[in-house]
């Protein structure tokens, strides 16, 4: 892109979308090649808010209907996939419906305390975003690791971070818009010394990032929200918390087999250990994205969105 030049809502609404998985409703495959995920660019609304089949009960017979998803809503997406693996119907609904009550509650709790219901305020802590946004596109899309990740999630993480401040927290020493601290700088590979800190070189800690989430996906059953959760709270303390709230040894292996079949997901720890700030964060991340993406369209077009104008009823 041309220097000074400004992304459109269209041209940045792609590129929100690229990496989320062409098949509506399913896990992301790390193993896609990188030409499928770069064609997400031709389907905007359809790669954005994807259409997922539902069964429900009509007059005695099961049917299809398409099931929309509001912008940035990765970890709705991800909810339900994971319910439509279960076999039971009580557990299923149990899920989907704790789901949407913890999103909602979640999405409240964020705006209230980060914005007092002021949508001033909102726009303010997203400005750094907002202004810089061409450069942090450009940086996302030169970090190979990034296109094997849903652009919504990386939002939402910069939304919870940073709100797209390069800086540095003074308080927790944590620096750049993914407030990389510098322990997990060093094992990164990232330099960080008198001389230089690359938590501020917008390409390299982005790559990083990916990096580091990507191994979180890996390890945590596949699942995007569990993968944020030990971004926040640390892989270690994340493990503790599993393997003893769902009663696993030590020696027991963290595959999606076994994530999928206990049921390990942000709903259930969500259910033990609702007051832990890391828990909390995937549902944080999808509000933040959500909102960031409606005050850049706002940006474009002018006037209220539809998300600004809910928000206030939170």
């Amino acid at each position: 892109m041309s220097e000074g030049a400004k992304m459109s809502r269209r041209e940045f609404l792609t590129w929100a979308a690229a990496g989320v998985s062409a098949v509506a409703g399913t896990a992301f495959e790390l193993g896609r090649k990188k030409e499928s995920v770069e064609s997400a660019d031709t389907t905007l609304l359809a790669a954005e808010t994807p259409a997922v089949e539902e069964s429900i009960s009509v007059g005695g017979e099961n049917k299809e209907t398409p099931k929309k998803y509001a912008v940035g809503a990765f970890l709705d997406e991800e909810i339900d996939r994971l319910a439509e693996e279960i076999n039971e119907p009580g557990k299923k609904k149990l899920l989907l419906s704790e789901g949407a009550r913890i999103s909602k509650k979640e999405k409240g709790k964020i705006y209230k305390r980060r914005f007092s219901k002021n949508e001033k305020q909102m726009a303010k802590y997203f400005d750094p975003f907002l202004k810089s946004q061409d450069d942090i596109r450009d940086a996302l899309n030169e970090a190979d690791p990034l296109k094997l990740i849903p652009r919504s999630v990386l939002c939402g993480m910069i939304g919870m971070e940073s709100g797209g401040k390069n800086v540095v927290n003074k308080e927790t020493g944590a620096a750049g818009i993914w407030q990389i601290n510098l322990i997990t700088a060093k094992h990164l590979g990232l330099k960080v010394n008198g001389n230089v800190d690359e938590r501020m070189n917008l390409k390299k800690s982005s790559s990083a990032a990916a990096r580091y989430l990507l191994d979180l996906y890996e390890r945590f059953g596949r699942q995007w929200g569990l993968a944020l959760a030990a971004y926040a709270g640390g892989p270690g303390k994340l493990t503790e918390r599993i393997r003893k709230h769902f009663n696993l040894d030590s020696k027991t292996d963290f595959t999606p087999d076994l994530f999928s079949k206990k049921n390990i997901n942000t709903v259930t720890l969500y259910r033990k250990f609702h007051n832990q700030h890391s828990v909390q964060y995937p549902f944080g991340a999808q509000a933040m994205a959500g909102w960031m993406e409606e005050l850049a369209n706002k940006k474009e077009d002018g006037g209220e969105t539809d998300e600004m104008k809910l928000a206030k009823n939170i």
